[in-house]
């Protein structure tokens, strides 16, 4: 077989995935980070998109890459996280307060939800990880403190019964009242069998004077899972129903605005 049928052969073989043109491809080399060789023959990635330097890519290549966006998508804040921790475990968080606010710059994210972001890679190590939840499932687990058992137990929960994130969130809730001890209960809730009317979200003029309304809605939290909704009567139901509306609809703002916890 000749060179210029050898050639027609392999082209014949290759699935033209891409334009024969380069100029048909979003080529920027002047990201701020620089590319980032993927490890496959004409295939960068850059922070504005891929750099493909070859006008044919193979089926196989395109596969591998498509793969590769699929878990740098997943693992984004694991590998954020991992990075910033190692910079801090190894120099010092004063070290790297620049790289803090790179990724703040870069990700727009707040300096707390990076912090948050690294608490929960500190808290869960690699093997400790779970590869069928995504981070967010962790970073609520991350919340019950000094227990890496009750972290990987509702972990494992979340995995077997496939619960989403909000559902992840009600279990942590409960097992951070299981776990609190009955004298710390008795400080943040005092008389839990008090009357349903005494339980009360501070005033606007309140809250405006700095009142710690974290405390408040702690023992809001105490008392509904103490009291689950077939115990209420219905009039209760709906009195509890107007209270919470302006927090649930609170959250969600949180949400929105990209604050966690």
């Amino acid at each position: 077989m000749d060179t210029a049928t050898e050639t027609s052969s392999m082209a014949h073989d290759t699935k033209q995935l891409a334009p024969a043109s380069e100029d048909a491809y979003l080529v920027d080399k002047t990201s701020t980070f620089g590319a980032v060789r993927s490890g496959l023959a004409g295939i960068e990635f850059t922070g504005t998109g891929l750099v493909i330097s070859t006008p044919t890519v193979s089926e196989e290549d395109y596969n591998d890459m498509f793969n590769m966006v699929l878990s740098l998508n997943k693992s984004c804040h694991w590998l954020l996280g991992d990075a910033l921790l190692l910079g801090d475990t190894q120099w010092g968080n004063q070290y790297t307060e620049s790289k803090y606010d790179d990724a703040r710059k870069a990700t727009g994210l707040s300096l707390s939800t990076l912090r948050n972001i690294v608490y929960t890679c500190k808290k869960f190590p690699r093997s400790a990880r779970h590869s069928d939840l995504s981070f967010t499932h962790h970073l609520e687990a991350a919340s019950i403190k000094d227990s890496p058992e009750a972290r990987e137990s509702v972990l494992r929960e979340a995995s077997s019964k496939r619960m989403s994130v909000k559902d992840l969130r009600c279990v942590v809730r409960e097992v951070k009242a299981e776990r609190m001890t009955d004298e710390a209960k008795e400080k943040i809730c005092p008389n839990d069998d008090r009357p349903f009317g005494v339980l009360s979200l501070p005033t606007k003029e309140e809250a405006a004077s700095a009142l710690p309304i974290a405390f408040e809605l702690d023992k809001a939290v105490v008392w509904l899972l103490k009291n689950p909704v077939d115990s209420l009567t219905p009039e209760h139901r709906i009195q509890l129903q107007e209270r919470l509306a302006p927090i649930v609809a609170y959250a969600a703002q949180l949400t929105e605005a990209g604050v966690h916890h």
